[in-house]
C-alpha cells in the first residue's frame, strides 16, 4: 500500500490535472439530492443544519446541494487530503468553509454536524475503518449520513478479490486511483462498529438509485 505522503502527492497531482472535473456529474450525486431533500421534506434534516462534506475534492457536490436543496441556507463545511483541491474549492465556493487534513482524524468537535456525506472518499483511505469512526464522533445523535463507495462486484465487477489496488494508467478504462476494493458486507461491518445504523437498499432504491448496493445511508442512533 502507498504510503499517505503518496496518496497525497498523487490526488493532488489528480486535481492540478484534472480539476476534479471527472466526478462532477457523476450520476450518483443526484441519488443524494433527492434524499436530502427527502430528510428536509420529513424534517430529519432543517434548515439550519451543518453539513460537512470528507473528501470534497473541488466542492462540486457541496455546491449542489447548496444550489438544489433549499439555497443558500445550510451551514457547509468540507474536508480534503489534498491540497490542490482544497484550493480549487475555496476559490469557486467562498460560502463553504474547507479545511486541508485528514479525514479519519479532524479537528471537529463531538456530535457537531447534522448531516455528514462523502461520495466515493472512504475507500481511498489508508483505514478506512478509522475514516468511519471519525464519522460517528463527529455526526451528533440522530443526525443522518450519505455515503458512496464503489463496492466489490456491484460497481467494480472488473474485480474478484478483496485487497488494496492502483490503477495507474492515464489510458486505463477507469478512472487513475488508489483505492481499497471491499465487498458491501465489509463496509457494513464498519459502519456497525461504529454503532451507525443503516437504512435497508430498499430504502435507498427510493431516491433513485440504480446501483443502490453501492450507497450507504443512514443515522447515528
Amino acid at each position: 500500500m502507498s504510503s499517505s505522503k503518496d496518496l497525497r502527492g498523487f490526488y493532488n497531482s489528480v486535481f492540478t490535472m484534472e480539476g476534479g472535473g471527472s466526478w462532477e456529474d457523476a450520476p450518483g450525486k443526484a441519488v443524494f439530492i433527492q434524499a436530502l431533500q427527502s430528510y428536509l421534506n420529513e424534517g430529519r434534516i432543517s434548515s439550519d443544519s451543518q453539513i460537512v462534506e470528507i473528501g470534497c475534492g473541488s466542492g462540486g457536490l457541496l455546491s449542489r446541494i447548496n444550489e438544489e436543496v433549499i439555497p443558500n441556507e445550510f451551514d457547509l463545511y468540507g474536508v480534503d487530503f489534498s491540497n490542490e483541491a482544497v484550493r480549487l474549492c475555496r476559490n469557486k465556493h467562498k460560502y463553504i468553509r474547507v479545511f486541508c487534513e485528514d479525514g479519519s482524524n479532524t479537528h471537529f468537535e463531538d456530535e457537531q454536524f447534522d448531516v455528514v456525506v462523502s461520495y466515493g472518499a472512504y475507500e481511498h483511505f489508508t483505514t478506512p475503518q478509522r475514516a468511519i469512526e471519525e464519522l460517528g464522533r463527529i455526526l451528533r445523535v440522530g443526525g443522518v449520513f450519505l455515503c458512496m463507495m464503489p463496492t466489490l462486484g456491484i460497481y467494480r465487477t472488473d474485480r474478484t478479490d478483496e485487497g488494496w489496488y492502483e490503477d495507474l494508467s492515464p489510458n486505463a478504462e477507469v478512472p487513475r486511483q488508489m483505492q481499497w476494493n471491499l465487498l458491501r458486507t465489509t463496509w457494513e461491518a464498519y459502519f456497525s462498529a461504529s454503532g451507525l445504523i443503516l437504512d435497508s437498499i430498499e430504502q435507498t432504491k427510493h431516491y433513485g438509485a440504480e446501483k443502490p448496493g453501492v450507497f450507504f445511508f443512514g443515522t447515528n442512533e
